[in-house]
């Protein structure tokens, strides 16, 4: 239920700003009613990819719960290819994977191996974090391109700037 969801989010202790809002209540409904099949995949497949992503977050001294973006990514699937031409469970671009020393020719793409990607993912993570201090905003980067989000920061009002400040400008 509704009052169950808003209560365990609160008790979660996380660096991540976690509310519960119209946008969570909606993607928990699907993720609980709509896309029961998947969800029930995914739970298999997180057994095999949490601990390497784990293992490396905790490396990289990142918050955990970051384990969850490859699932609103790729629904956990390392061959996962948007339209927008990004691939694997970290949804990484051509030129963002490269620039995040991952392999891709016409023989490797290390986009789909999910040790390489989440080393690489954790880099990708960091250098925003280390910009902003702030893991939502960061995220954010995860939906936006970087040029976006530094303009909405700005024009918000800048670096310290939270994604509550910036999101009216980034749609």
């Amino acid at each position: 239920t509704e009052t169950v969801c808003r209560q365990r989010l609160k008790t979660i202790v996380s660096p991540i700003h976690l509310p519960y809002n119209e946008i969570v209540r909606k993607q928990i409904a699907a993720y609980t009613t709509t896309h029961k099949a998947l969800t029930r995949r995914m739970l298999t497949y997180c057994r095999y990819y949490f601990p390497i992503f784990e293992r490396e977050l905790e490396k990289n001294g990142l918050p955990l719960e970051l384990k969850f973006l490859p699932v609103i990514e790729s629904a956990l699937q390392p061959t996962a290819t948007s339209p927008a031409g990004a691939v694997g469970l970290w949804q990484f671009t051509l030129v963002t994977g490269r620039y995040y020393g991952l392999e891709i020719s016409s023989m490797v793409d290390a986009r789909r191996d999910p040790v390489d990607a989440t080393q690489a993912a954790c880099r990708y993570l960091t250098d925003p974090y280390d910009i902003f201090y702030d893991w939502t905003l960061s995220l954010s980067l995860y939906k936006y391109f970087t040029g976006h989000v530094i303009q909405a920061v700005n024009r918000a009002g800048g670096k310290d700037s939270t994604y509550r400040d910036i999101s009216s400008y980034l749609t």
